[in-house]
């Protein structure tokens, strides 16, 4: 989860000069014109060694497009520490992951030196989670679950994600009490379901099976997440709309017949470029926060349990 074209290949005369770079500039030029271009001959052995150190461009992926653009809105802050604006992450807290997938909030939040403890429902997943973390210095666990309930203690976390979750379990409510049992007093929660506006051209151009269990169950309308995570005590502290560019990608990748397993196809290719050079504009960051204002990917919300006499 990046010109709209892209030269990435090196001319063939700069391969050649790659594969000779054994033999000197110096020993292919005749002694006279050497020796009466000396600044000459020096400023081109320069260009040529400063030519065969440039990197071979390779075009963006969407998942370096997404981080980007993530970040230029504050998130995978390592400096503040923030995983999402106003959702820090320190060596003093212990962290639930709850449906870690790919393992990158994990990561970020053991990156900052927390205790990280992640779940999933998917065997696989926490598998590819342990080898992860297995070269971890701090503290972690990571186990299969359901989160109905979740096999730990009352008041264990200070800090507690749940991001693209809500939307596949069954009873939304049971879940979040979960998460409000395991988080201390003034615990933090990071949590994020897909935008009804995406999901509405979801609606229109997805598979029935995007529908169906495991998949997406629900959609959450406006408010409807924020009254949720009111019912069960928690104070919304923040709310944020979260990338168009990855709505527009989820869109796409239909209509690419898409395998997640394979490369970007050429469509989804263009599109990730497209963004990426969006990003090098002086205007960038006025287009995308309007465009993810117009149609995120998620709506996400930092909330915070109260503490005992509150």
């Amino acid at each position: 989860m990046r010109d709209a074209l892209l030269i990435t290949g090196r001319g063939p005369w700069l391969r050649e000069a790659e594969t000779s770079r054994s033999s000197s500039f110096s020993d292919n030029v005749r002694p006279g014109f050497q020796t009466k271009h000396k600044g000459l001959t020096k400023a081109m052995q320069t260009l040529i060694r400063h030519l065969l150190r440039q990197p071979n461009r390779q075009p963006p992926t969407c998942f370096e497009c997404g981080y980007q653009d993530s970040q230029r809105e504050g998130w995978y802050d390592r400096k503040t520490g923030e995983l999402a604006p106003g959702f820090s992450l320190s060596k003093r807290d212990v962290c639930v992951d709850v449906g870690c997938g790919q393992g990158g909030a994990s990561m970020f939040a053991a990156r900052q030196k927390a205790e990280v403890i992640a779940t999933d429902i998917s065997p696989e997943v926490i598998t590819r989670i342990e080898e992860k973390f297995a070269r971890l210095r701090t503290p972690w666990r990571a186990f299969v679950s359901d989160t109905d309930p979740l096999p730990l203690a009352d008041g264990i976390a200070t800090r507690v994600i749940a991001m693209e979750v809500l939307e596949h379990v069954e009873s939304p409510d049971r879940f979040v009490a979960e998460l409000v049992r395991i988080g201390q007093p003034e615990a933090l929660y990071l949590i994020s379901v897909p935008d009804e506006r995406a999901e509405a051209v979801q609606q229109q151009v997805a598979p029935p099976v995007y529908w169906q269990p495991p998949n997406h169950l629900r959609v959450f309308a406006a408010g409807e997440l924020e009254d949720l995570l009111k019912r069960h005590g928690l104070v919304i502290e923040r709310q944020l709309a979260k990338s168009f560019f990855w709505a527009v990608w989820w869109i796409l990748f239909w209509a690419a017949d898409q395998d997640l397993r394979e490369p970007e196809r050429p469509l989804l290719q263009f599109w990730t470029r497209t963004w990426h050079e969006l990003l090098k504009t002086p205007r960038a960051d006025h287009v995308r926060r309007a465009l993810d204002e117009c149609m995120p990917k998620s709506r996400v919300i930092v909330a915070r349990k109260p503490g005992a006499f509150q």
